[in-house]
């Protein structure tokens, strides 16, 4: 219960940081983002992608009877999802500068695809690393517990690849914008 109370606070104060909502909200990415953590979940979980929903509750919880062959399968495929979500996002951010080259000539139109690019990456690092990561670690925990062992973080390429590739699509969006006027 905890965890869904620290997740509704989270987008809670993360919409008051804004602002203006609504201004974030852009079609195109989201659906490009989404599509990519659905194909991510599916890939995953193939037939159990259905039972991803009331698995999750039952940990976050705490009452699941998960084996931990079980919630590996289910830490694994929350591994998949948000590296697939990364990689949404960074489709996401290459079609915006494609759409931004294309339209140099035309100032009006580079607007819409920086924001496609920007907002892009902003829905897979909120989708990834804001409501996949703390569920991937329940479940983690879960499978700690199950096994008597500790939690090591995990280190990996793909954290690292995600802040430079935020870096380089601020960058790249930055040059553009100059390069239009």
């Amino acid at each position: 219960m905890v965890h869904m109370i620290g997740l509704v606070a989270t987008f809670g104060l993360i919409l008051v940081g804004m602002g203006e909502p609504l201004i974030f909200l852009d079609d195109r990415a989201l659906f490009i983002v989404y599509s990519a953590t659905l194909w991510g979940a599916i890939s995953a979980t193939g037939k159990r992608v259905l039972q991803w929903g009331p698995v999750t509750f039952r940990v976050l919880r705490g009452n699941s009877n998960l084996t931990a062959e079980d919630l590996f399968f289910w830490v694994s495929a929350f591994r998949t999802t948000i590296q697939c979500t990364i990689a949404g996002g960074f489709s996401a951010a290459i079609m915006g500068f494609i759409l931004m080259l294309v339209n140099l000539d035309d100032p009006a139109r580079i607007g819409p695809a920086m924001a496609l690019a920007l907002l892009g990456m902003l829905y897979a690092l909120i989708i990834a690393y804001l409501l996949l990561l703390p569920l991937q670690t329940c479940f983690e925990k879960q499978m700690a517990e199950t096994l008597d062992a500790e939690i090591s973080p995990a280190n990996t390429p793909l954290d690292l690849l995600t802040v430079a590739g935020g870096v380089i699509v601020g960058a790249v969006t930055f040059t553009l914008l100059l390069a239009s006027f």
